[in-house]
């Protein structure tokens, strides 16, 4: 009998979670994804799914959460304080019942800070009552456990994910990709490319080049501002500056090959990461990157990707964007970019993840 898993979570508009559940069907695992119910959806799923072995969920605070939802951040908190007490109840209970939850930690705090005593008190009692923790690095596992006191390095398994390669299109040529976009063919061009947020310093990457020393450069940044003032502070950065394009928009999946394949380098700036799946996406489309040396970032890339830089080091980003430009080989770079993200495959992944869910029914 095959194992069955409750998948809770979703973000839509990630291609992780499909990929992730397309490989554990693949590997024999009965998986089941589930629009959970607004209370008690630990508990309430795995009532309603009594054959089920396994409950695995993602970012945790999609489960009691609540912002700009009445327009009134003081009922939005107390909305907010009564999903997360109703959740910390809902995870005790279901540590009653014979199913067994698994937790894979994406970050260890939400992108925007957002009820950080809710988030705190959920994540510890987390650490504790669930059976099994997945980071997808080793120093990821070393940032969670100092940053959460009751967090277990023994209760952690390391999954790293897999590539995008096979997830869009992958068909145009720099100079067709060039063409369409209206790109000058000999300009050197910069890319950022992902939601735009504020912990993904974008507006750090504006400021950086217009510093540097880097002639005959475009910056291209592209993706979706999270909120109108992230959109206006860029507007206002780049404002009567030619060699900056903005492009604020959600790109849509068969697009998103112009962006990528147009660029000679693409540049991810983060002020702070744990996981990156834009690193994944770069890797996927064999583009050199720039990115700090931060979180799972420096495992997900290999050492052929010389751009990395230490976060710490104000002039880091700076040095990197200069010294990209005058590399005299980014052709073999992409590439080895490229086959290190064929060795990441959600094959594998899955894998590792049907061992865990079957040790726990052991251990069970």
């Amino acid at each position: 009998m095959c194992t069955s898993v409750l998948y809770l979570g979703d973000n839509p508009k990630n291609p992780y979670v499909k990929l992730l559940l397309e490989a554990l069907t693949e590997e024999g695992l009965d998986v089941t994804q589930i629009d959970w119910p607004l209370a008690f959806p630990l508990t309430r799923s795995a009532l309603s799914h009594r054959n089920a072995d396994v409950i695995h969920v993602g970012w945790l605070f999609g489960f009691y959460m609540t912002d700009d939802f009445t327009g009134s951040k003081i009922i939005d908190s107390l909305i907010t304080l009564g999903r997360a007490s109703v959740f910390i109840l809902d995870i005790i209970f279901v540590n009653l019942l014979s199913i067994s939850v698994v937790w894979t930690v994406h970050n260890t705090h939400h992108h925007e800070n957002k009820y950080e005593r809710f988030e705190r008190i959920i994540n510890e009692i987390a650490f504790v009552l669930f059976d099994s923790i997945v980071v997808k690095c080793e120093e990821a596992a070393e940032i969670v456990c100092k940053e959460y006191a009751y967090s277990d390095r023994e209760k952690m398994e390391v999954i790293g994910d897999g590539n995008y390669i096979s997830t869009y299109e992958n068909n145009v040529s720099k100079a067709e990709a060039r063409d369409w976009l209206s790109v000058d063919a000999d300009s050197f061009v910069y890319l950022y490319f992902g939601l735009i947020r504020e912990y993904k310093g974008v507006p750090d990457l504006i400021a950086t080049f217009n510093d540097a020393n880097i002639d005959d450069s475009e910056l291209y940044i592209v993706g979706q501002p999270w909120t109108e003032e992230i959109a206006s502070e860029l507007k206002s950065q780049s404002k009567e500056l030619d060699e900056i394009q903005l492009v604020l928009k959600y790109v849509d999946d068969e697009q998103i090959q112009y962006y990528l394949n147009m660029a000679d380098v693409l540049v991810l700036p983060y002020r702070n990461i744990l996981n990156s799946g834009s690193v994944h996406l770069g890797l996927s489309f064999g583009v050199p990157i720039i990115a700090p040396k931060t979180g799972c970032i420096p495992a997900t890339i290999p050492e052929d990707n010389p751009f990395l830089y230490d976060h710490s080091d104000p002039d880091g980003l700076r040095r990197q964007l200069e010294t990209v430009h005058e590399h005299p080989n980014l052709t073999n770079i992409g590439k080895a970019n490229y086959d290190y993200a064929k060795k990441q495959d959600w094959k594998s992944t899955a894998r590792e993840f049907k061992n865990v869910y079957e040790g726990l029914e052991t251990d069970n």
